[in-house]
């Protein structure tokens, strides 16, 4: 007994993501929260920072909240330093 196993790969069977719903949009919106509070928790380290980052340039002022008080301070530090509220 033997198992056959195909490498070959047929272009027409691969599943291709949909993307017509993206015709017309830009691929990287940009948003503007100036006048908008942000409460980002975890925002001392990992996706938060990233989060409460996007949401400073994006013109927000940001709470910073995290369970870790130096990540979250330094994180407040970089934010402020870089002239974001």
């Amino acid at each position: 007994m033997g198992c056959t196993v195909s490498t070959r790969l047929d272009r027409d069977s691969l599943v291709r993501p949909q993307t017509d719903y993206l015709d017309g949009m830009a691929p990287n919106p940009t948003y503007d929260f100036s006048g908008q509070v942000a409460l980002v928790t975890g925002a001392g380290s990992g996706m938060g920072l990233a989060t409460a980052r996007a949401f400073a340039e994006a013109g927000a002022a940001v709470v910073l909240a995290d369970i870790n008080d130096a990540a979250v301070q330094a994180a407040t530090d970089d934010l402020t330093a870089a002239g974001h509220q």
